[in-house]
């Protein structure tokens, strides 16, 4: 039996949706780790790429939608039409600024200054001798990275500002995609069937 068509978007989008939860997920995990502005420099390096990777797919994602996608379902459903893009738009914005930040502290960490910070411990188990060797982890506590290469207090305001435009943004989204709703707007099996995704 053929899958219905009236589910079909909703089927198809809900993986990069789902992908874009863990990967923003995965990222907020790390931020909650107590020892956050002392990562070991791997670590570090590994939460910029994941959210750069965010980043990037998340831009490729809506570019395609609003080419390809919203300007069919637009003609129906004028939830797609323009005030969806402007909440791309807005989305947008907060993803570039933590995009532009995650590549500046990327950039600061491969150079002198994030060199320099490196060969001063930052990122390392202090030495045992400091009286106080556990943080509230478990685990030796590590020596911090200078706010001038990595400040953990503002990459998880811009995490957040990110969370707070995109989740209910996949929400509605996703209740507009809604079988019923495809239905209810009017669209024949073959529109549906015919917009390229």
């Amino acid at each position: 039996m053929p899958a219905d068509p009236y589910a079909r978007l909703l089927n198809l989008m809900m993986p990069f949706h789902n992908r874009f939860r863990l990967t923003y997920a995965t990222i907020q995990g790390t931020l909650k780790n107590p020892q956050i502005q002392a990562l070991p420099h791997r670590q570090l390096t590994t939460l910029l790429h994941q959210t750069l990777a965010l980043a990037q797919h998340l831009d490729g994602h809506h570019q395609i939608e609003e080419a390809y996608i919203f300007p069919q379902l637009a003609v129906r459903m004028p939830q797609f039409g323009k005030g969806h893009i402007e909440e791309h738009e807005t989305m947008h914005r907060s993803l570039v600024e933590l995009r532009n930040y995650a590549r500046t502290v990327e950039r600061t960490l491969t150079g002198s200054q994030g060199r320099k910070a490196m060969n001063d411990g930052a990122g390392q188990a202090l030495p045992s001798s400091s009286g106080d060797e556990e943080g509230e982890d478990g685990e030796r506590k590590r020596k911090e990275w200078p706010t001038a290469i990595f400040d953990s207090g503002r990459f998880q305001r811009l995490v957040d500002e990110l969370g707070a435009a995109l989740f209910p943004h996949l929400e509605a989204e996703e209740t507009s995609l809604r079988p019923s709703n495809m239905k209810a707007a009017g669209f024949t099996p073959e529109e549906l069937n015919s917009i390229p995704v």
